[in-house]
């Protein structure tokens, strides 16, 4: 069972006395002069804590993975309780430590990665890793521990059996296994060869073979990128499959085609998860980690 003083005393000793700097790139290096980001050590006082983070790896799916092990989502009221994870879905993630927030913030230069191991300090004049009074970020929510644990469905994520789903509908097989929530090289071969029949819709005369090799990149280069003013509702839609079976939700809209903000939150989040350029674009590098 997890401790809530516990992940308290841990965020307060990883912000004021760790030495722990900010670094996307290197978001694991959790140690004393290492580097984290905001989620990565949240999720890692949470586990130092006791508790159960499931699958979470990032502020994306932080909520989804918490809720079903004994948190609930609760309403952004400016009267956070101790203890509560204070998180904006897309962007942020800090703890309320019941006398003041603890948070990764930012580097040294202002940045999200390449500045140098350890808190070097950071230009608003707090740490790179800080505690400081209560702000606004906006926060979506505060996730609050209830102690109370709800099943979680067996059979893998939500989200990628409904891309299985519509890899099945579309023809492409995704292993004996068949729908079974799991992203695994069938899956993943499945959704390769259906981005490859994408792209030779559009003159890409690619094998069709589910490896995403230098040709599919190149194609991926001279089609794309996705999103952003990608008029190629197909692309979008394998894309948007891809975030589905990555564990991303691509909005109430699902595979539609259509690059909206949450299509392109979803690429955000992904791409932060793999330690990626955010730009909200799925070019050569990101269809890389999303199909191979």
């Amino acid at each position: 069972m997890g401790d809530l003083n516990k992940f308290c005393e841990r965020m307060r000793y990883w912000c004021d006395e760790g030495n722990l700097g900010y670094d996307q790139s290197n978001r694991q290096d959790i140690r004393y002069g290492g580097e984290c980001d905001c989620s990565s050590l949240v999720i890692y006082a949470l586990k130092e804590a006791g508790f159960d983070t499931g699958a979470a790896s990032y502020t994306g799916n932080l909520s989804g993975n918490l809720v079903a092990r004994g948190w609930r989502r609760v309403s952004n009221n400016g009267r956070p309780c101790k203890g509560d994870v204070l998180l904006n879905d897309r962007s942020h993630v800090a703890a309320w430590l019941g006398d003041c927030l603890a948070q990764a913030s930012i580097d040294e230069r202002g940045r999200i990665s390449g500045g140098k191991a350890g808190d070097q300090g950071a230009p608003n004049g707090r740490g790179e890793t800080n505690t400081r009074g209560y702000y606004d970020y906006p926060w979506d929510c505060y996730l609050r521990w209830t102690g109370a644990s709800v099943p979680v469905a067996p059979l893998g994520n939500a989200a990628t059996r409904q891309a299985q789903r519509w890899l099945v509908g579309m023809g492409w097989s995704v292993g004996a296994s068949g729908v079974d929530g799991s992203n695994g090289p069938d899956t993943h071969r499945a959704l390769a060869k259906c981005l490859q029949a994408t792209l030779n819709k559009y003159g890409a005369g690619l094998a069709v073979d589910g490896s995403y090799g230098p040709k599919t990149r190149a194609a991926v280069n001279k089609y794309g990128p996705v999103c952003g003013t990608c008029l190629r509702r197909a692309l979008v839609q394998i894309v948007q499959v891809a975030l589905l079976a990555a564990g991303h939700g691509v909005g109430g809209s699902g595979v539609d085609g259509s690059c909206g903000p949450d299509t392109q939150a979803a690429i955000r989040a992904f791409q932060h998860a793999c330690g990626l350029a955010v730009d909200g674009l799925a070019g050569p590098d990101t269809c890389a980690k999303l199909f191979q």
